[in-house]
C-alpha cells in the first residue's frame, strides 16, 4: 500500500500515543501562557485544569499537518499505525501554529475570572 497523508492521519487520531503527545505539547505550551488574558490564556488555563482531555480540533489540526502526516507509518494492511517517528519537536510547532485557532473556542476564563 502507497503511504497515503490522509489515511495516516485517520489512523494516527486513534492511536493513543500519538494524542499523549500533543496532549504534552498542548500542557507544554500553556505554561508560558497562563499569566495573561483573552482566548489563547483562558485554553491554556482549561488545558492545565483538565489535562487528559485533548482537545479534539487541536488534534485534528495537528495530525492533518503534511510533515506529521508523512512521519506516520502505516502497516501494509493499512490497519496499524506507528507514530513514534514523529518529532517532538514538530508536534509542539503545530501545536503552536494551531493554538490561535482552538483558542477562539475559549471566550470565557474557566476559573470565572
Amino acid at each position: 500500500m502507497a503511504q497515503s497523508n490522509f489515511l495516516a492521519a485517520a489512523r494516527a487520531m486513534d492511536d493513543f500515543a500519538i494524542k499523549q503527545r500533543i496532549q504534552a505539547a498542548v500542557l507544554y505550551h500553556a505554561k508560558t501562557l497562563l499569566s495573561g488574558t483573552g482566548n489563547e490564556t483562558n485554553y491554556a488555563i482549561k488545558a492545565m485544569l483538565t489535562p487528559q482531555e485533548l482537545d479534539p480540533t487541536m488534534m485534528a489540526l495537528v495530525l492533518v499537518d503534511e510533515q506529521i502526516a508523512a512521519q506516520v507509518v502505516v502497516g501494509e494492511s493499512g490497519s496499524s499505525v506507528d507514530t513514534s517517528g514523529v518529532e517532538d519537536n514538530l508536534i509542539l510547532s503545530r501545536v503552536q501554529a494551531a493554538w490561535p485557532l482552538v483558542a477562539t473556542k475559549y471566550p470565557n476564563n474557566p476559573l470565572g475570572a
